[in-house]
């Protein structure tokens, strides 16, 4: 448990949180210098304990915690219950080689995949460039199907790419949606409590197939739009509903 905390000065004032309501903007501030967030901007949500203090209903504050990670300010795992601060390492610099080995030692403790390869991916400034492919591979030892994205486009990707059929998958979607539209879809998954599997993205976004030959093939379908997305995010705008309820449902 951390003694101290370092917010920064902008941080209900900056591009992607100066829209927040201000319920959402208290959550926000509450998470960055809570005693359960860890020196790797990570921490098990104490739901309860934490919506009580900030004098909030759970499921209010569940709403809250949603909103942010569509807002792209933070990332949480369902399943784990573990909730990662996305700007953490743009102010925590960890300057030392004391300081970086208890950063290393404490992402390898983390129990998402999900979260720990954000993480590995945005301390990675806080290496020096000749050790950090090595820390960020000792810390990331979980599951390599999760981290096998290596170039810069979807390395730093919230998409989970299994293989190199998945790579190609991808470039795709980018070509007929976009990069926005696959992360924003990546975030509505994540805060359904669904892992950000580039084939349930390719469900909701897409009907397009790869074909033998390497092209597209599209099936016709009617355009509408999934409501939690809309409501967050003005970018999706195309994607199926029934799509999208059956891929949060299985």
């Amino acid at each position: 448990m951390r003694e101290s905390s370092l917010t920064p000065t902008n941080l209900l004032t900056q591009q992607r949180s100066a829209h927040l309501m201000p319920d959402q903007k208290l959550i926000l501030l509450a998470t960055w210098s809570a005693p359960w967030i860890n020196c790797a901007g990570v921490g098990e949500l104490p739901l309860r304990p934490f919506a009580a203090a900030l004098g909030f209903d759970p499921s209010a504050l569940e709403t809250g915690i949603s909103t942010l990670v569509f807002s792209d300010l933070l990332l949480f795992d369902k399943v784990t219950g573990e909730l990662f601060v996305l700007d953490w390492f743009r102010f925590h610099k960890f300057k030392t080689e004391m300081s970086r080995g208890i950063l290393t030692h404490t992402t390898e403790k983390i129990q998402s995949d999900l979260i720990k390869k954000a993480v590995v991916e945005k301390s990675m400034s806080c290496f020096p460039t000749a050790t950090a492919t090595s820390t960020s591979t000792k810390a990331a030892a979980a599951p390599a199907s999760s981290f096998l994205n290596q170039s810069a486009k979807h390395k730093f990707s919230l998409v989970i790419i299994k293989n190199e059929q998945d790579r190609i998958l991808f470039d795709q979607l980018e070509k007929n949606n976009g990069i926005e539209k696959i992360e924003v879809t990546a975030r509505f998954l994540i805060a359904n409590g669904k892992q950000p599997y580039l084939s349930s993205i390719s469900k909701i976004l897409a009907p397009a197939k790869i074909n033998s030959g390497g092209q597209a093939s599209h099936q016709s379908h009617q355009s509408v739009v999934i409501p939690a997305v809309k409501k967050y995010d003005p970018i999706v705008r195309e994607a199926g509903l029934a799509a999208a309820k059956q891929v949060i449902r299985q």
